[in-house]
């Protein structure tokens, strides 16, 4: 014999950002709990300490020393990275509050990190 349950819950926000506001559980006139166990992929060329979220970039050399503007992949998606003139290899050029949220604190959040790699080329012609 099949039981019949209605689950009715409530989730807010995007995958950065998950509060549940109702979680209720109603089968055959019971009311219970409802546990969720959510699993998150990390996603490839991110990884984590903390709050905060840490990227290996690389960049010729030539837009090491002009600069530039480059797009990056971070937990929210293609982000425009400022990378400054004169920038050197083993820098550190930083998303600020793109990290990720405080769970006991969700208004507080880390800061997403490119560590500088510069392409230097093996021959000139």
């Amino acid at each position: 014999m099949e039981a019949s349950c209605h689950v009715y819950f409530f989730l807010l926000g995007s995958f950065k950002e998950l509060a549940v506001n109702t979680l209720d559980v109603y089968c055959r006139n019971r009311v219970g709990d409802l546990y969720l166990v959510l699993h998150v992929n990390q996603k490839r060329g991110i990884r984590r300490e903390g709050l905060h979220l840490y990227s290996d970039i690389t960049i010729d050399y030539s837009q090491a020393i002009l600069g530039t503007v480059i797009k990056v992949e971070t937990a929210e998606g293609l982000k425009d990275l400022h990378v400054p003139s004169g920038v050197q290899p083993g820098e550190t050029i930083k998303l600020s509050k793109m990290g990720v949220p405080d769970v006991n604190k969700p208004s507080v959040r880390g800061h997403h990190h490119f560590i500088v790699n510069v392409q230097i080329p093996k021959y000139i012609r």
